[in-house]
């Protein structure tokens, strides 16, 4: 039992595993790592059309080192080449640690993407922080989903079909492949899980990849995915559009007299004085202002004299509104 329970423990680990080129046992985490450099990935690799692509740098990260709470891992840029000679390449970052469990987690982005998910961290996908995904042993994995912008909306990137196609739905596939490829050459095997978490428009991508490549995840988490993304857009812009003067601001001090002038005006409509409006089709009427004459104004009876409210803190039947109270 000792040895099985072993065997399952350092199994995928780095240390101690053979690398798929046939790189010996005893090569070093460090070696394998730098081995990575400038390491061609096939277009026949990745799983959609593209022009392959390069591994720009491979550093090998200490645990001593500055500011990493990670442990022990590799750190992997690179770029995946479009078609397209006009669009820009998806750059990626995957991270490899030394003790990896046979896991990866890639990350979705935010806003309109354009500024690259490192993995190195977790708050923005709204997973732990300490200790991070990748400092448990997983590989972590993003993209700046194939454009770069400043931060924030900027959407020129759509102008180009395939940059607007890698943000849409590509890009998770194309990471998720070119990704699988340098974890085969640095330990010598695929990944037995793989999941994908993100965040607003990370959690938009988590449903895509839901949806579009379900063969690719054995977990999927979407955390307020952004699918209307224009309705979120115009929400603000058409609530702004319908806003009033904070001076149009009625308190909650008036509400004894807006009741008060309800029941003036409608509880007679039904026949009976009674302090219950029950002809409220009749009432409702009565304070449309989309019905009667045009310069009509239910609430004349409430107008503060001169405009002018001499007691806005009067929460009795007497309190008055201003024009501004009033036209809301």
């Amino acid at each position: 039992v000792a040895v099985v329970v072993l065997s399952v423990l350092t199994a995928g680990f780095w240390i101690g595993t053979t690398a798929a080129q046939g790189t010996s046992a005893t090569v070093s985490p460090r070696q394998r790592c730098l081995a990575l450099n400038d390491l061609k990935i096939p277009a026949t690799s990745i799983g959609l059309p593209t022009n392959g692509a390069t591994v720009v740098s491979a550093t090998f990260v200490t645990a001593t080192d500055a500011g990493n709470t990670n442990g022990e891992f590799c750190k992997v840029l690179g770029g995946i080449h479009a078609v397209d000679p006009t669009a820009p390449d998806i750059k990626f970052e995957v991270n490899l640690p030394t003790r990896w469990n046979n896991r990866t987690l890639q990350m979705g982005g935010g806003g309109f993407d354009g500024t690259l998910v490192t993995g190195l961290g977790g708050a923005s996908n709204q997973i732990p922080t300490s200790p991070t995904p990748l400092a448990l042993g997983y590989v972590t994995l993003g993209s700046d989903s194939g454009h770069e912008t400043a931060g924030g909306f900027d959407g020129r990137f759509a102008l180009n079909a395939e940059s607007f196609a890698n943000f849409g739905r590509l890009q998770i596939k194309k990471t998720h492949d070119a990704a699988i490829v340098l974890m085969q050459r640095a330990y010598g095997e695929s990944p037995r899980i793989n999941y994908f978490v993100g965040t607003s428009q990370g959690g938009r991508e988590a449903l895509t990849v839901a949806q579009r490549y379900p063969q690719d995840y054995n977990g999927i988490a979407a955390n307020v995915p952004i699918v209307g993304f224009s309705s979120l857009m115009l929400g603000p812009e058409l609530i702004r559009i319908q806003e009033k003067p904070s001076a149009n601001w009625v308190p909650p001090a008036k509400v004894n007299a807006i009741r008060g002038e309800f029941i003036r005006q409608c509880d007679k409509l039904d026949g009976l004085a009674d302090g219950i409006i029950n002809n409220y089709m009749a009432c409702r009427a009565v304070f449309d202002l989309s019905q009667g004459a045009a310069d009509r104004n239910p609430w004349a009876a409430k107008r503060c004299p001169n405009n002018v409210d001499p007691n806005p803190a009067d929460t009795t039947n007497a309190a008055c509104l201003t024009d501004g109270q009033i036209s809301t």
